[in-house]
């Protein structure tokens, strides 16, 4: 009774109750009257250890079966033992599943070796944990039910392609999926199943590396196994660098292949893949160099075209001008030009044209050739890419003419050309440019292993005859052909076409490229016939070797001959060949050619067999020369191609000449071009005829104008009295060109004459400024202004308004500084015509897409329609405003065409990659956006910006990645929306600002080059790892050295004289800064504290060296090899231990001591010397100075000095002696401001260009001499010095003092700047204690205007002037000495007090002027005494109401302080100076 009590309470301790075991009990019984299942349960029970009685007592007791002797296809008798926990049926034959459906309760369930198809009966286990289903014919795991607690999955041996359904399982730790026929990862794994511990591919086939990036969301992946002695091995295990690969991307893996991973193997796997990586890192960055220099170049080549071709665009319309009477002299305003001036305009009107059409082409064929190096540049990026992410297991290699299978693939496209087939085509012949071998190991393993299986002996003649090498047909565009290649590199044919679905292949070179040249044919038909763009002419072409094994004809192949022929022979639109329609046994299938039997078309269904093997790029041959040949065409004379490259390119590494090569031919092609044009020697011819006979005509005309100095009131009114018979009547053109005007200055007035005034013509003046705001109030109807051929050297409009401009020429000036033309855009709104050529601004590549940037409006530009200017059109079209809703559509698009185009799985990046750019397909998938929005109209985007936000749109927040260039955008104020991106590409634009990037935090890669930056300072604190900031305008590393984590950086093309800030930039790897303006190797030391710097580009730098210079390139390399000693790439030429050795050689051991102990003596004394003379020592570097505490003077003249870090120990220095070194770049002021003692610096000879670059911050400093450099300006760079009293600049490039250069320094006391170019002296005005100036040999014209800034200086006693054109004058004597009371020495000829009392009779007797003179009541009297004043000799100036003087002045005497400088001759005055310390300079 106790016993039968304890089972009822089992039972219901396991879920059962007394009365549902007895249900059970009834069911077992009546099931057994049957006698088979009777036979089925005793031995269930028998393999189990039970007894029939035992199993009837406790059914539910019953939870381990064990089956191994049965046969069996199905087991309904399960469903008698449903409190089953442990199953085991093994090797019965077990066909399906369904008979598990009764089982809730099992935990772990074998099933191996049975003959299983379908995963099914599995949807109550709910309790599963382990589940083994090895040694099936299970063929897809997709009916996998929810199993919550399933850990361990086996399915190995069984038929299995892919992996699929393990969402189902989220508490999976253990995959066994090997001897299966998996090819691939793709979309096996997600998020859900990171829980994965254990994985087994082994024995699968899986021949590509990149498979193994499918795995990086395994987060708990510990053991790997793609090869097992119990399964065998994935073909992927015999690629190179497996293991490398694997330990690089799978960094949580502790065993792989059973074998443990240590802590060294990981650390080398790791350090290998970095290395390589910055390796293509480095290949690319160098291509963008070189691709730079040589577009530069061909830049160049075309702005000498394009100014011959605007230069006699501008003669004849001036010619036309003229012919037409346009204010020509002697003629009435309804005068009408003789007949023969009407037909001579006819012609100039045609050469005009002509001229046109000249420029359009040559921007058009540039754009070509700009547009085809970007695209070729984006694949070279896309295969370094690729090769680096295989490992080097997927590559192109090129060929050469030593080669054999170069050789054969060229027989083999001559011999497949057939002639007959081009006839209507114009072509003639073939010729190959370039043959690439496809180097794919993983795809020539697939095909042996395939062969292998086949068991094809190749010794048969059958066989040998099947083995064949055909064409690919070629895809219409290149982008389809770039897709092509790289999916058949990746892949094979596998993702290109259906599995059940044939690869098309012919062994005709028309068949293969028919599709393509039906669709040129189609764009380029006109009423003469067909004419193919010179881009047809050349093709790239997939060879590829297979076997085609059975073959048969194609069914329904002769009904096709008699088909439209308007259908490609290889479209496979013809009809689906489908291998369901031939049968397994049949391997390929065949179509003949209507015209010739021996030319066929295949259709290859096993697409393991056909293995992708050479591309190549050919060009056809017509019968007449193209007016536009082909870009692949300059591989015609090698030659000539390999000596341009060593012109432009000199002393690259073999790699590099080849990527520049290959990417850059459309650039040579173009310069090619363009020296062999034909057409533009015609339209010379014709402008010069017509020119020349326009001024035959014009010769007849006899001009009596004549207009000198300033463009005034009177002088319009002559001029409207000469050219109109009528007084009364408006003059509506003037025409004053070739005069000497010299100004157009504020004393304009308006008048009735100015008023009428729309066109005036002032060309080949020499025009120097131009009062904007008095022209535009005196002539407000003004629509065309030509201010071309004069001396305008800046735009200064102010607030001068022309409304209704729309013409206006300032080509041929002085101008420099682009951003005067930002004044146009507020100043003349209505502007549509612009000529800015022949400046100096155009020297910058980027002046033309800067002034459309900020006129937005202009319709020409240099005397080009801007619909014909192809490059600007295209960026403007490109220009979007982008706003919430069109980046939206962006993103949405974006990933629809990601999702579309099987992209690969080699191009997806992680933020570890060491990469410099984003992504090349990410790229090429935003390009694909950008084009078709480009393709929109106005209407359309303004549409798609303003529609209402889509539910099933993508979240910008998602977003982590945006790549757009080439466009005019300036602002970047959108990208705030894009909170979370880790991706930012945005090349080519006229981007100024980068402060909106500073919201972007999560940034880690960002390119900005080629735009308009001026500052990296917005970008200090940001945590980048990759920026590329190169082609722009930085002129510091002022932001750059807050970017802790970079471990790319490019600065190159940009003005940066020194990268010593970058020390705190201590990741850095990679660091490019070619063609820069660091003057000096050892301004690169600094990098030394870069310990991790494995590649520098530092070329085309004024340190690096020069072409022809074999032994500087030395030097300059082993400086930099020696202090870097990890380098690893240099300029792109990899640096090995030979180079290392022999640049320890040359610099090992130097020191200065033996140099110290010559000029000083014994050590011992050295912290007591006071004065060291260190000159003429060939110093290139200052060091060892700490002993020197007691140093005051030192001299360090006449050396090759570039850095003075050295001299921060020298406390106790008070005068330092730099002169005659090379200091020009360096941050002196930096330097030195921690001496606080310094009281005089010599800096004179230094190559010094701006002062502000010295960062001279010395407040204590009285003494500077900055004589015999090349300094423009002092406006800036001298505010720091606010004790300084005497100043040298003799022999610099002074144009002039600025309003306020001296406003910081009111102590000045003595100034010398003779022997510069100085026209204005305003800054001298708030100098109250200057007694000492000296100014000989200047270009000083006004003596009025001097004296009067000198009104102020009350103690000047000694003033030089001598040499300029104010000391030619025959008063300037006496003038300058009334005006100057305490002047005692003039010229160095001491005042008399008879010159004085001469001087103040004539000022006191000159008062009364001519009536033709304005006298300026608020200029001082005694300012001007003396000055003789002429209208016949002096033009009249008005001069406007003056302000009071912005500085007292100050009549107190002054204290002398002792001065720090050279030795010259001083007035007895200043004994007080003399007494001073003056060191031996």
């Amino acid at each position: 009774m106790a016993d039968e009590q304890d089972d009822s309470t089992s039972v219901q301790r396991e879920g059962a109750s007394p009365a549902v075991v007895e249900h059970l009990r009834s069911a077992i019984r009546q099931a057994m009257k049957d006698h088979e299942t009777t036979e089925v349960v005793e031995l269930l029970c028998d393999n189990s250890g039970w007894t029939v009685e035992e199993f009837l007592q406790a059914p539910q007791e019953f939870k381990t079966m064990e089956v191994f002797l049965l046969s069996t296809p199905e087991l309904p008798q399960l469903r008698l033992f449903p409190y089953l926990t442990v199953v085991k049926i093994i090797h019965v034959g077990l066909e399906n599943m369904r008979d598990l459906t009764y089982l809730h309760h099992v935990e772990e369930l074998w099933l191996n070796e049975n003959n299983i198809r379908v995963i099914e009966g599995l949807q109550q286990m709910q309790r599963l944990q382990r589940l083994f289903l090895q040694g099936n014919l299970i063929e897809t795991m997709e009916n996998m039910p929810h199993l919550p607690q399933l850990q361990q999955l086996w399915l190995c041996g069984n038929r299995l392609r892919q992996i699929t359904g393990l969402n189902a399982l989220p508490q999976l730790k253990s995959l066994w999926v090997a001897s299966n026929q998996i090819a691939t990862l793709e979309n096996a794994f997600t998020s859900t199943t990171g829980s994965i511990e254990e994985l087994n591919l082994s024995n699968n086939k899986i021949y590509l590396l990149g498979q193994l990036t499918y795995l990086d969301v395994l987060r708990s992946l510990r053991k790997l196994w793609f090869s097992d002695p119990m399964y065998g091995d994935s073909p992927i295990c015999h690629l190179s660098n497996y293991t490398t690969f694997s330990l690089r991307h799978l960094l949580q893996l502790e065993q792989l292949d059973g074998v443990a991973i240590t802590a060294e193997q990981r650390t080398l796997a790791v350090s290998v893949y970095a290395k390589k990586s910055i390796y293509y890192s480095m290949r690319r960055a160098i291509l963008d160099r070189n691709l730079s220099i040589v577009l530069d170049w061909v830049q160049k080549e075309a702005e000498a075209k394009r100014n011959e071709a605007r230069e006699a665009l501008r003669q004849i319309n001036l010619e036309i001008m003229e012919l037409n009477g346009s204010g020509r002299v002697g003629s009435s305003s309804g005068q009408t030009v003789i007949q023969e001036e009407k037909e001579h305009v006819s012609k100039l009107l045609r050469a005009r044209d002509t001229r046109e059409v000249e420029l359009e082409g040559l921007e058009r064929q540039l754009l070509d050739a700009q547009e085809r190096t970007v695209f070729e540049s984006d694949v070279l990026h896309e295969r370094l890419l690729l090769e680096l992410h295989s490992c080097g297991n997927i590559r192109l290699e090129e060929g050469s003419q030593e080669e054999n299978w170069f050789v054969n693939a060229k027989e083999l496209i001559s011999t497949r050309f057939d002639p007959k087939l081009y006839e209507s085509l114009g072509v003639t012949g073939v010729k190959v440019n370039r043959v690439f071998r496809i180097m794919s190991q993983g795809l020539r393993e697939r095909f042996d292993n395939r062969m292998r299986e086949l068991d094809i002996d190749l010794a048969e003649t059958r066989n040998r005859r099947a083995l064949v090498r055909l064409f690919s047909a070629i895809p219409k565009h290149l982008s389809e052909q770039r897709c092509f290649l790289r999916e058949v590199m990746i892949n094979g044919f596998s993702g290109l076409y259906a599995e059940d679905d044939g690869v098309p292949l012919t062994n005709s070179l028309y068949y293969a490229d028919q599709e393509r040249l039906m669709s040129m044919t189609k764009k380029n038909h006109d009423i003469y016939g067909v004419r193919l763009a010179h881009e047809a002419f050349s093709g790239q072409l997939v060879v590829s070797r297979l076997f085609l094994g059975k073959c048969v004809s194609e069914m329904g192949a002769a009904l096709d001959r008699e088909t439209n022929g308007e259908v490609p022979f290889m479209k496979s639109e013809r009809r689906r060949c489908s291998r369901r329609q031939y049968g397994e046994e049949v391997f390929s299938i065949y179509r003949g050619a209507p015209h010739d039997a021996s030319v066929k078309a295949w259709h290859v269904f096993d697409k393991s067999l056909v293995l992708p093997e050479y591309v190549i790029e050919f060009t056809y041959t017509t019968k007449v020369s193209l007016s536009t040949n082909s870009f692949l065409s300059v591989y015609d004379d090698l030659t000539a191609l390999h000596a341009l490259m060593e012109k432009l390119l000199p002393g690259e590494s073999q790699d590099s000449i080849n990527d520049i090569r290959t990417v850059g031919y459309p650039l040579f092609s173009f310069l090619q071009w363009l020296n062999s044009k034909t057409f533009q020697v015609f339209a010379t011819e014709e402008t010069e005829s017509a020119v020349r006979r326009a001024k035959d005509l014009r010769r007849l005309k006899v001009t009596a104008f004549q207009a000198n100095e300033a463009l005034t009131n009177e002088m319009i009114e002559a001029y409207k009295m000469q050219v109109t018979c009528c007084t009364e009547s408006p003059m509506v053109c003037c025409n004053m060109s070739n005069q000497k005007i010299t100004c157009i200055p504020r004393s304009l007035q308006a008048s009735s004459t100015w008023s009428s005034l729309k066109e005036l013509f002032l060309q080949k003046n020499k025009i120097a400024s131009v009062a904007w705001e008095s022209l535009a109030l005196a002539a407000p109807s003004l629509e065309t202004l030509d201010l071309g051929n004069n001396a305008l050297e800046r735009l200064e409009l102010v607030s001068a308004h022309f409304p209704v401009l729309h013409s206006l020429c300032l080509s041929f000036n002085k101008l420099c500084v682009l951003g005067g033309l930002l004044q146009l855009r507020d100043g003349m709104p209505s502007l549509e015509s612009l000529d800015m050529h022949h400046n100096p601004w155009m020297e910058d590549k980027m002046a033309e897409v800067f002034c459309l940037a900020v006129l937005p409006q202009l319709r020409h530009l240099n005397g080009i329609s801007l619909f014909r200017h192809a490059s600007l059109l295209i960026r403007r079209k490109r220009t979007i405003q982008l706003n919430q809703g069109m980046l939206q559509y962006i993103i949405q698009e974006e990933r629809k065409r990601l999702a579309e185009d099987k992209l690969g799985v080699f191009m997806n990046y992680s933020d570890g990659d060491q990469i410099n750019t984003v992504d090349a397909v990410k790229i090429c998938s935003f390009e694909h956006v950008f084009a078709s929005l480009m393709e929109k109209t106005e209407k359309e985007r303004d549409l798609i910006s303003s529609a209402k936000k889509d539910p099933s749109a993508p979240n910008l927040r998602s977003v982590r990645s945006f790549c757009f260039r080439f466009s005019l955008m300036r602002d970047l104020a959108w990208v705030t929306v894009l909170h979370q991106l880790r991706h930012l590409y945005l090349k080519s634009h006229a981007i100024e600002d980068l402060s909106p990037l500073a919201e972007l935090r999560h940034l880690k890669t960002l390119n900005v080059s080629d735009n308009l930056v001026k500052t990296a300072k917005p970008l200090g604190g940001m945590r980048l790892l990759s920026l590329d900031i190169s082609r722009n305008r930085l002129t510091g590393t002022e932001g750059l050295e807050e970017l802790g984590e970079l471990r790319f950086l490019s600065i190159g093309e940009n003005a940066i004289t020194d990268v010593s800030g970058l020390q705190n930039c201590g990741l850095l790897e990679e660091f490019y800064f070619s063609r820069n303006l660091i003057a000096e190797v050892r301004d690169l030391y600094s990098l030394h504290r870069l310990s991790n710097l494995a590649s520098i580009d530092a070329a085309g730098n004024p340190c690096g060296f020069q072409p022809d210079a074999e032994q500087q390139r030395q030097e300059y390399r082993n400086y930099i090899i020696y202090n870097l000693p990890k380098l690893k790439v240099l300029d792109g030429v990899p640096i090995g231990e030979l180079e290392q050795q022999r640049a320890r050689d040359v610099f090992a051991g130097r020191v200065n001591s033996e140099l110290l102990a010559e000029r000083v003596g014994l050590t011992s004394e050295w912290n007591s010397v006071r004065e060291l003379d260190l000159s003429l020592c060939g110093l290139r570097e200052v060091a060892m100075m700490e002993p020197f505490v007691s140093l005051e003077v030192l001299h360090l003249h006449h050396n090759s000095l570039s850095r003075i870090d050295g001299l921060m120990s020298l406390q106790s220095l008070v005068a330092l002696n730099l002169s005659h070194n090379r200091l020009g770049q360096c941050p002196v002021g930096e330097a030195l401001q921690h001496l606080e003692r310094l009281r005089s610096l010599s800096l004179e000879s230094n190559h010094i260009t701006d002062v502000s670059s010295l960062g001279l911050l010395l407040p204590r400093l009285q003494f500077l001499n900055l004589k015999g450099n090349e300094i423009i300006s002092v406006d800036q760079g001298l505010q720091g010095l606010t004790e300084l009293r005497e100043l040298l600049l003799d022999n610099n490039k002074l144009r002039g003092f600025g309003r306020d250069c001296f406003a910081c320094n009111l102590q000045l006391t003595d100034i010398s700047a003779e022997e510069n170019y100085i026209r204005s002296t305003e800054g001298l005005q708030p100098l109250t204690r200057l007694e000492v100036l000296r100014l000989g040999s200047n270009r000083l014209s006004d003596l009025r205007l001097l004296l009067n800034d000198l009104r102020n200086a009350s103690c000047l006693v000694n003033v030089t002037l001598v040499g300029n054109a104010v000391a030619r004058k025959t008063p300037y004597r006496s003038q300058t000495i009334a005006a100057l009371p305490a002047l005692m020495t003039l010229d160095d000829k001491e005042v008399t007090e008879e010159e004085r009392d001469k001087a103040e009779l004539s000022r006191m007797t000159e008062f009364s002027a001519p009536h033709n003179v304005v006298f300026d009541p608020s200029f001082p009297l005694d300012a001007v005494g003396g000055m003789r004043l002429s209208g016949a000799a002096v033009q009249p100036r008005v001069l406007s109401q003056q302000p009071p003087p912005r500085f007292p002045i100050n009549n107190t005497p002054r204290l002398q302080l002792p001065s720090y400088k050279n030795l010259r001759p001083m007035p007895q005055m200043r004994d007080g100076i003399q007494k001073g310390v003056v060191p031996r300079m």
